[in-house]
């Protein structure tokens, strides 16, 4: 019987002072500063689903974070992919609130995009890439595809049935006046000798300001298998752009393909096109990290595809202009 005693003081003792280690542990954390949890988040949504075909639709990407703002780095958000349907303005803004005691951020894009013809389009997946400042690491957010229906244009407001037998007449009249138009400008461009020009950056140009923002060594060195990635996009959005063709839908051999017929594209651009896509994409399907100093060096040729074409375009446009003197000195 006093075993017993004994052993229920001893079962007793030890609950009372876990108890009481527990409970200082409770008031101990709710004492200290809790740390507020940080998330990056995107989302897009379009101001309606059914769009005429002579009226616009608004796009709105919307990126926010909240806790600590500084520990993001936000990088720019690419164009949204479009079918159907055509970027005619672009707009962005951040926003910046404390809400409950915790910071929160925001970034804002607007697009408005124009519908291109009747039936479905589609707005395919945007990416926004953002780098943990605090963990060195990069990620990649990505928005659903959206799809809307185009619908028969509606009237325009104050348009009357009878309005449109005008329009051959007002078409007449606007085509005389343009022909008016091109006259007295094509005389008053003989005229103008001392115009100033106003410098306008080439597609060139704006790709290579891309790709130093978008793919500098610091920023891609905490993920390199990532920057393969956006190396790669950025060369098949040129490739489109430049040579209009649907570079982000083909393949590397198809692209290549295509390059081979074209007579403005030499051998040795081919072959610097060919390794940069070959190497992302084994890069890409493999699942390998890839190496840092082989992402250089795949950068570096980029930039050399950039520069050789912004040379060749510079050297056409000066022979271009030259052909135009030569044709206002002789009329």
């Amino acid at each position: 019987m006093i075993s017993g005693v004994h052993q229920f003081r001893h079962i007793a003792g030890v609950i009372f002072f876990s108890v009481l280690f527990f409970t200082q542990a409770i008031f101990a954390q709710d004492s200290s500063a809790t740390a507020v949890n940080s998330e990056v988040r995107i989302t897009c949504q379009v101001d309606k689903k059914q769009v005429p075909l002579n009226r616009t639709l608004k796009l709105t990407v919307r990126v926010e974070w909240s806790g600590d703002i500084n520990r993001y780095q936000i990088g720019e958000l690419e164009d949204p992919i479009l079918k159907n349907l055509q970027i005619i303005s672009t707009s962005s803004a951040d926003l910046h609130k404390v809400e409950g005691g915790t910071q929160k951020a925001a970034r804002i894009y607007e697009f408005t995009l124009k519908p291109q013809t009747l039936g479905m389009a589609y707005i395919e997946q945007t990416m926004l890439t953002y780098i943990d400042v605090e963990s060195g690491e990069g990620h990649t957010l990505k928005t659903n595809r959206i799809d809307v229906e185009v619908i028969e244009s509606v009237p325009e407001p104050g348009q009357k049935r009878g309005a449109i037998y005008r329009y051959p007449v007002i078409g007449l009249v606007v085509l005389i006046f343009g022909i008016i138009a091109a006259i007295i400008g094509r005389k008053q461009k003989r005229k103008k000798k001392e115009q100033e020009i106003i410098p306008v950056k080439s597609l060139e140009e704006e790709f290579l300001d891309h790709l130093h923002k978008s793919l500098s060594v610091n920023r891609v060195q905490a993920d390199i298998s990532e920057g393969y990635y956006l190396l790669s996009r950025i060369a098949r959005r040129y490739l489109k752009e430049k040579y209009k063709i649907d570079a982000l839908e083909l393949t590397t051999d198809e692209i290549l393909k295509t390059l081979s017929d074209r007579d403005d594209v030499d051998e040795a651009m081919a072959k610097m096109i060919d390794e940069i896509l070959r190497t992302c994409d084994l890069a890409k399907f493999s699942g390998s990290h890839g190496d840092i100093s082989e992402f250089q060096r795949l950068y570096t040729l980029f930039e050399s595809v950039l520069e050789k074409n912004h040379m060749k375009s510079n050297g056409s446009a000066n022979g271009n202009a030259k052909e135009d003197e030569d044709s206002d000195k002789n009329s």
